[in-house]
């Protein structure tokens, strides 16, 4: 199972792969794009956050041996399954909320789905035609690399759009450690290190990159055991008091005219019962006019 003849990834010694991808190239599509979607649920509310290896693991199996296009075509479906399942809240937001057209709605959503597949479709392709067809620096450091550098920079190009960064489906596992020290992009790179182990694990027979991807998995894991729950930082000062004033007005009633006096009035009264509270934070939807209101 070799990449295509004109792609840079061929390797005359390329290892034997214990586990081969499906011979049928609509199924390895359909793999894809089913990872792409399952990756949302390691989120919030569902946090099942082992998908967050498993999912990325499975597009790295699937681009083993798949040339350029291939490669590229995969990587759309599942950036692309990925948004749309994790972004879903733009339709309703844009056409139940915002009151615009089906067409319009569903227009704009497709659209930032296509543009999110693009970064997936140019790291499938780049990874197919220039990184080692195999072995554990392929896996464990020029892949993951490779996926974290598109991930960093859908995070911040043309003003960014960082959602469902893999990092943010950890803050309840032992992982969640390594954020004061490294940030969300870091522990994004463990969860990337990881399931390259994993495939590194599945897909090679090779007695040292096996135990490579082994220890791997062992040392990030617990580095990351060893970290959780520890504490980088120490009280100073007397303690600030906080209070935070939701009005929670169902959607369908925040904007309408007819509400905006009662609106005004519910604020005031949640308001004056935390007076004298050293912050006091509002919703970002707040109506403007309450702080006008309260003086």
């Amino acid at each position: 199972m070799g990449a295509s003849a004109g792609s840079a990834a061929v390797d005359t010694a390329r290892e034997p792969y214990a586990l081969a991808r499906p011979a049928s190239a609509v199924l390895r599509t359909l793999l894809a794009f089913l990872a792409g979607a399952l990756l949302t649920t390691s989120f919030a509310p569902l946090n099942l956050w082992p998908l967050a290896m498993l999912s990325p693991a499975v597009l790295m199996w699937l681009w083993q041996g798949a040339g350029p296009r291939e490669a590229a075509r995969l990587g759309f479906w599942f950036g692309a399954a990925t948004f749309a399942a994790g972004t879903y809240w733009l339709y309703v937001s844009i056409h139940g909320f915002g009151g615009a057209p089906v067409w319009l709605a569903l227009s704009l959503m497709l659209g930032l789905v296509g543009v999110m597949g693009l970064y997936h479709a140019a790291l499938g392709y780049a990874i197919a035609r220039w990184l080692p067809a195999s072995g554990w620096v392929r896996w464990l450091i020029a892949l993951p690399a490779a996926w974290l550098l598109i991930e960093w920079w859908r995070g911040w190009f043309l003003s960014g759009f960082s959602w469902l960064s893999l990092g943010y489906s950890q803050t309840d596992t032992w992982l969640a450690g390594f954020a004061p020290l490294t940030g969300v992009y870091g522990i994004s790179a463990v969860l990337l290190v990881s399931a390259g182990a994993l495939t590194a694990l599945a897909c090679t027979t090779a007695l040292r990159t096996r135990l490579i991807a082994a220890a791997t998995l062992i040392v990030l894991w617990g580095l990351g055991a060893a970290l959780h729950g520890r504490s980088w930082t120490h009280a100073s000062g007397s303690p600030l008091t906080v209070a935070v004033v939701q009005g929670a007005i169902p959607q369908d009633e925040k904007w309408l005219e007819s509400n905006h006096d009662t609106t005004l009035k519910l604020y005031q009264t949640l308001t004056e019962k935390v007076l004298g509270t050293s912050l006091i934070v509002w919703p970002e939807s707040a109506p403007a006019g309450v702080a006008n209101y309260l003086v």
